[in-house]
C-alpha cells in the first residue's frame, strides 16, 4: 500500500462527510472509511498531523490554523485521483503526496489531469 495525507483546514470535517460524499462506494466501519470509487478501494483514517509530524517539512504558508487530517492507504493512483475529485466540490484541502509534495486541492487536480507529470513519483523519477 502506498499513503498520501488529506489535510483540511477545518475541524468539523470527519470520516463521515468523506464517505457521504462516495454514496455507496464508500462505508466507515469503526476508525476506518473504506472508499471504493471505479479508480479502486482506499482505507482512510483519522490522524493527528502534529503529533505524526506532517508538517516537518511543510513550506509554512501551507500549514492550516486548524488542521483536521487523514491518511490514506491506497493502490492504485487513479483511486486518489477519484477521491481527490469526489471531495473537491464541497472542500478546500492539501495533498501532501508523501514523496516530498504538498498540492492544493486545485493544484493536484491539474497535475493528475497531465500525462507527463507524475503526483506520486519523486522529483526527477522517469515517467517510463
Amino acid at each position: 500500500m502506498n499513503t498520501v495525507v488529506l489535510v483540511f483546514d477545518r475541524t468539523d470535517v470527519g470520516l463521515r462527510h468523506i464517505a457521504d460524499a462516495f454514496g455507496e462506494a464508500a462505508f466507515v466501519a469503526g476508525k476506518v472509511a473504506t472508499v471504493q470509487p471505479p479508480g479502486g478501494r482506499m482505507y482512510v483514517c483519522a490522524m493527528s498531523p502534529i503529533e505524526e509530524g506532517t508538517f516537518d517539512e511543510w513550506p509554512q504558508e501551507r500549514i492550516p490554523a486548524s488542521p483536521t487530517a487523514f491518511v490514506v492507504d491506497y493502490r492504485e493512483t487513479e483511486a486518489v485521483v477519484d477521491l481527490v475529485k469526489g471531495l473537491a466540490p464541497h472542500y478546500e484541502f492539501w495533498i501532501d503526496s508523501n514523496v516530498g509534495r504538498v498540492y492544493s486541492r486545485d493544484e493536484f487536480l491539474n497535475v493528475a489531469a497531465d500525462p507527463a507529470r507524475r503526483w506520486w513519483g519523486f522529483d526527477g523519477e522517469s515517467s517510463t
